[in-house]
């Protein structure tokens, strides 16, 4: 319906520059320059149009760096791209760090692919 959607829980600080949609699990993931990556339940009403939206998990970035790309592994797991160059694979269900390898490149990881 092009409204905006509100949400008990505090959203991002700085700007979102990644979004996924798993559409098979209604979650939403965004990733921020605050360092985070949150992970959106969403719930739909009549005509698909979107009734609530509610905060699964908050991931923090451990080296507090921007989170600048999100791709998924599978339906469980994100892999993450920061702008220290950083590459992480986090866990949706709780937010934790499955692996992770620092300082992958020289400057920030801009795309991530899982195949």
């Amino acid at each position: 319906s092009g409204l905006a959607i509100h949400t008990k829980h505090k959203t991002h600080t700085n700007n979102i520059v990644a979004l996924l949609y798993l559409a098979s699990e209604q979650v939403l993931i965004s990733a921020s320059h605050d360092c985070t990556v949150k992970v959106w339940k969403i719930k739909y009403g009549d005509n698909y149009a979107i009734e609530s939206c509610t905060l699964q998990c908050t991931i923090s970035n451990p080296f507090k760096q921007w989170c600048v790309s999100l791709c998924l592994v599978d339906s469980t797991r994100v892999l993450v791209g920061d702008g220290g160059g950083n590459v992480f694979i986090f866990d949706l269900n709780n937010g934790k760090c499955v692996a992770q390898v620092k300082k992958a490149h020289e400057f920030a990881v801009n795309h991530v692919v899982a195949v």
